[in-house]
């Protein structure tokens, strides 16, 4: 009897009904509370079908089955308890994702699908509204772009704002060709730079429209005992700017100006060590396909 037993539930297990049966009824019970604390609230789990439009504001993440079981090949995590059936293409997991360390509730609707369309290098798309982002940048990285300093005439403060029209972000070089290589990715933008400087004499005021402001972004790994960490740093490739009455020739050096004062606010030596202070696991794989959108729409 035990054997019958054993041959049934191998049988059961070879050919995915264990495996599609957990993952129908226990995955929906499982994932919840294992992602709620990353602020991640699970809304369903799908097989097959097309993926529902969010209007211009989500996170959907693609990668395929192959990819998917070679990184649990590396994780902690045993592979071969994974009964066949339990992750198949097609598969989607429905959240909404309340990104952490934000003071406003900026929830995005998130799809994590299994798709072999991705090969080898996972897909991140996000969409996100302009406005939004507009105002996650004024309440929550506004002394990102303040600073007080010190010059022949004494101290000075300086304050800058970017207000964003569009953007578009993604990763370059993907994938990469050694484990050591640095991970970059280009934003490019254009919106209004409002610029401030004032001292104990002076106080001066610039408004300017920027037509095309491209800065690079570089996170070279670094191996650590508790994971993988980065070093960052920022690096302002274009700035195209048209000032009101102002000649080109003054336009050009008010734009190398203003270039330097950016890329000085994104080297800052307190965002470089915020960013080394995190860590990945040393298992994890680096290389990802990110595009991130602003869009207009609501």
């Amino acid at each position: 009897m035990l054997l019958l037993a054993v041959v049934l539930f191998a049988a059961l297990w070879q050919t995915g009904w264990i495996g599609g049966g957990l993952r129908r009824h226990l995955l929906p019970r499982l994932l919840p509370p294992l992602l709620e604390p990353q602020g991640v609230a699970i809304r369903g789990i799908s097989t097959g079908g097309a993926l529902a439009e969010h209007a211009g504001r989500g996170l959907q993440v693609t990668m395929s089955k192959a990819y998917l079981m070679e990184l649990l090949t590396r994780s902690p995590v045993p592979a071969w308890l994974l009964p066949p059936g339990l992750i198949v293409d097609g598969m989607a997991i429905h959240a909404d994702w309340l990104p952490p360390d934000t003071q406003k509730a900026l929830s995005l609707p998130c799809v994590w699908r299994l798709d072999a369309v991705a090969g080898l290098l996972p897909r991140i798309h996000i969409q996100f509204p302009v406005a939004e982002l507009n105002s996650l940048l004024s309440d929550e990285f506004a002394e990102d772009w303040s600073e007080r300093g010190e010059y022949m005439l004494g101290h000075y403060d300086l304050d800058q704002r970017i207000r964003f029209a569009s953007l578009h972000l993604e990763s370059l070089d993907m994938p990469r060709q050694s484990p050591s290589a640095p991970l970059r990715f280009r934003a490019t933008a254009t919106g209004r730079l409002r610029y401030w400087f004032k001292d104990g004499v002076v106080s001066a005021r610039l408004t300017a429209d920027v037509q095309r402001l491209a800065i690079v972004f570089t996170f070279a790994p670094v191996v650590h005992e508790d994971g993988t960490g980065f070093d960052y740093a920022a690096r302002v490739e274009k700035l195209d700017i048209r000032v009101d009455n102002m000649a080109p020739w003054l336009e050009e050096r008010v734009a190398d100006a203003l270039a330097k004062s950016i890329e000085h606010s994104q080297n800052k030596r307190r965002k470089k060590a915020k960013m080394a202070r995190h860590r990945l696991p040393a298992w994890l794989p680096l290389d990802v396909s990110l595009v991130v959108e602003l869009t207009e729409r609501q």
